[in-house]
């Protein structure tokens, strides 16, 4: 229990995740130790020793970090966007997919498509702030993820010049 409590209070701190996703936190923590740790008796993890197979780790991302979902077609009309920003809250040892907390609707998601943004660790202490902090985070959000250059750019007005 206590390497679990560890684990989980520093991958909060890590990500300044509210303290009120320290179950997330705890069960990512394990999830994790039962793929990675290798038992110096057996030579195995402890997936594999329960499943006799050895564990995938590309689909498990960084415990609070920023991250988009998938929004199916049925729930998005045409010129909406495709994905959503939220934050990662571990794996589902169940559904097997990624636990999200939707920042728009202020809910937990499990989705199977989700990007991560592995350096960026925004949107976890906005939560902690409060709903404002969130906004003001997903906006800054939107602008880092516009397209830059483009037909605006300096180099298209230039050569519409010479022609």
């Amino acid at each position: 229990m206590r390497t679990v409590k560890e684990a989980a209070r520093t991958m909060m701190l890590h990500a300044g995740v509210p303290t009120r996703f320290w179950g997330h936190a705890a069960a990512h923590s394990t999830f994790v130790w039962n793929r990675t740790t290798v038992a110096s008796a057996t030579g195995v993890t402890p997936f594999e020793a329960l499943y006799g197979r050895k564990p995938s780790v590309e689909h498990i991302g960084v415990f609070g970090c920023d991250a988009l979902f998938h929004i199916s077609k049925e729930q998005r009309t045409v010129f909406a966007p495709k994905m959503e920003p939220c934050l990662y809250l571990g794996h589902s040892h169940v559904q097997n997919c990624a636990v999200v907390w939707d920042l728009k609707r202020n809910k937990l998601l499990l989705s199977r498509d989700v990007k991560f943004r592995e350096t960026s660790f925004t949107f976890g202490p906005a939560i902690g702030r409060g709903q404002a902090a969130v906004e003001e985070a997903l906006a800054r959000n939107e602008d880092e993820a516009a397209p830059q250059g483009g037909l605006g750019s300096s180099r298209v007005e230039h050569e519409m010049e010479l022609a």
